[in-house]
């Protein structure tokens, strides 16, 4: 939530993550309901990052908890703790520049980047401060999570720890990854990927948009955990540009309620959309779905009589980097088809 995910109870994509990056996103994940990654929930904004260029060349940064880091040029070991930073990361940066990565940039079950990431060899946890040590990092890009004690703890050390809020909202994805590329001196690459992410919005709003009122799908989210898609989750926010009605979403539920089946049958939604990741045990996704197709309780909503459970890649539907535009496309692409082909 790409958080991270459980970062989708997506609580503030899917904001779906442990003292180490897999707890972490597993919490993110759960806190979604997703997990919550059905995405990340908003939290409060404590403040917003600020960015200053010095007349010699160097520049300043605030984050969000008001510590400040001067940067003498820009930064040549970067650390990420969270998927999200990682995908952004791995696409600003050549892989000379960059120290380590989290332990979960190697998932595919949740990683975009797995290609990209083989080329740094380093992975480390967030709470293991005497590892960061020895990387000798000069960026670490580190969620508010994260939790204070922990962050208190890689100050205490002296690291550089950059702190943010991780986006919600596409439009938050966006300026996420507009900062993290000014952060790093390389806001030409950053703009290249909005630009890409936006056209891309684009094309699925225009063609999502020409469904006739009547047809506009009905859909439920599910994680192992639950239902998730409370308005103020990335899953909320991506649900409106596919242009479908978001049951869970617009029925006013929170992310910390539980959604039970007899609720989403009186839902009846036309759509449901299923987990694929398989947090390391096989054919977990695929069990889900066979459960799902096989419970008495739901063999007469429309989804399942029509066969439309779609298991969309967890690590695009938690992603809470410029990849949740993937997510986007693949449920257009799958819910519209008549309407939307991804890549055209």
């Amino acid at each position: 939530m790409h958080s991270d995910i459980m970062a989708h109870k997506n609580s503030r994509r899917w904001s779906f993550l442990t003292i180490s990056c897999l707890a972490f996103i597993l919490i993110t994940v759960l806190s979604f309901s997703l997990l919550g990654t059905g995405c990340k929930s908003s939290e409060p904004k404590a403040q917003l990052a600020k960015f200053q260029i010095n007349a010699d060349g160097s520049y300043d940064v605030i984050d969000i908890s008001g510590y400040k880091l001067h940067f003498a040029h820009p930064p040549k070991r970067v650390v990420t703790l969270t998927t999200s930073s990682t995908e952004i990361v791995l696409d600003l940066l050549p892989p000379e520049r960059i120290a380590a990565l989290c332990i979960y940039a190697d998932d595919p079950g949740i990683s975009c980047v797995v290609e990209k990431a083989k080329r740094v060899s380093n992975r480390v946890r967030a709470n293991d401060v005497e590892l960061l040590l020895k990387l000798k990092p000069d960026l670490i890009l580190a969620p508010s999570w994260l939790g204070n004690e922990i962050l208190a703890s890689m100050r205490d050390m002296k690291l550089p720890v950059f702190v943010y809020n991780e986006p919600v909202t596409i439009e938050e994805i966006a300026n996420n990854v507009l900062f993290v590329s000014k952060l790093v001196r390389e806001e030409n690459k950053g703009q290249q990927i909005v630009d890409d992410m936006q056209k891309r919005l684009q094309n699925v709003k225009g063609a999502v948009n020409k469904v006739p009122k009547k047809q506009q799908v009905k859909l439920v989210a599910l994680s192992y955990m639950g239902a998730f898609g409370s308005k103020g989750t990335t899953f909320y926010d991506m649900c409106k540009y596919v242009n479908v009605f978001n049951c869970v979403g617009e029925a006013g539920i929170s992310d910390k309620e539980n959604v039970s089946k007899e609720m989403i049958v009186t839902m009846n939604p036309d759509v449901l959309l299923i987990p694929s990741w398989n947090f390391g045990e096989i054919q977990k996704g695929a069990e889900f779905k066979k459960n799902i197709m096989h419970d008495h309780a739901y063999r007469e909503i429309r989804a399942v009589k029509d066969n439309r459970v779609y298991q969309i890649q967890d690590k695009y539907i938690y992603s809470t980097s410029h990849y949740v535009i993937n997510g986007i496309e693949d449920m257009a692409a799958d819910i519209y088809p008549q309407y939307y082909s991804k890549g055209k």
